[in-house]
């Protein structure tokens, strides 16, 4: 995880995209909250479900996430797309997506029905 958001704070197109978005607010702020919010949906995934996937794909997943999670509890605009996130960290949007889709999203919903 580490790596990738060390990756996403040094990626000009994403700097850029967060400037024009965030204003002046600092980067490495919500690149920090960003990777506590994704190692928190991490834990959360069932061991079962994370066997036979890549962790550096998960990760990724994870960070596209909590950006949607992060806007929504501050009720900005999200700052990464998967695009964008795929072009900084070397990560494949398609594998980012169907993670996304078939681990994480179901996940949330379960969560959001519970209310934890």
């Amino acid at each position: 995880m580490e790596r990738l958001t060390t990756a996403l704070a040094h990626d000009a197109a994403f700097c850029k995209r967060y400037t024009k978005l965030r204003g002046d607010r600092d980067v490495k702020a919500f690149v920090r909250d960003t990777s506590k919010e994704a190692s928190k949906i991490i834990d959360s995934i069932p061991m079962t479900l994370k066997i036979m996937r890549k962790q550096i794909n998960l990760a990724a997943a994870a960070i596209y996430t909590a950006d949607i999670l992060l806007a929504r509890t501050t009720r900005t605009k999200r700052v990464l797309t998967q695009a964008v996130l795929a072009r900084a960290t070397n990560v494949c949007s398609y594998s980012m997506r169907n993670l996304y889709d078939s681990v994480i999203k179901p996940l949330l919903k379960i969560r959001m029905i519970s209310g934890i």
